[in-house]
């Protein structure tokens, strides 16, 4: 897997690049196809600070009313469709688990919908064979019900 990180107003630490790096082979064992240059995945984290109110804090304090804040997206690129989660936390840390736990989420979705061996039903054939069998030979009425309906046709 090929990733990129891109940070704006912040350096990113070791720490934190290891922690990227983890998630990172982690996705790439949920994914369902072994090609390991393919799918792309693009971290893009901010730092934020909320724009305090107009009260001056004391000499030497931060205002209680100005955190700072980090935000981003994770964009990963896989065949027939683009997952895209957003990730929001008061540490860098918090920001980065919030948005892959949403990406994890969607790449379910993906492959219960795009690859059927990945799918939550065993078998989607007999699925449909066994409705059609259902509607078929008994249906919603019995074959006393049915020979009555017949009956009052005639």
């Amino acid at each position: 897997m090929k990733y990129t990180i891109s940070t704006k107003l912040f350096r990113l630490s070791d720490k934190d690049y290891k922690y990227i790096q983890k998630l990172a082979e982690k996705l790439l064992q949920f994914i369902p196809f072994k090609d390991s240059d393919y799918p792309l995945l693009e971290i893009v984290l901010r730092k934020n600070k909320k724009k305090s109110l107009k009260v001056q804090p004391l000499h030497g304090h931060e205002a209680a009313d100005n955190p700072v804040y980090y935000d981003g997206k994770l964009d990963l690129i896989l065949p027939k469709k683009r997952l895209v989660s957003k990730m929001l936390g008061k540490t860098v840390d918090e920001a980065i688990k919030d948005g892959f736990d949403e990406l994890f989420r969607e790449l379910e979705t993906y492959k219960g919908l795009h690859f059927g061996s990945d799918s939550e039903y065993y078998d989607h054939g007999t699925v449909r064979g066994r409705a059609e069998e259902y509607f078929e030979t008994s249906g919603p009425f019995s074959d006393s019900e049915r020979g009555l309906k017949e009956s009052e046709e005639n």
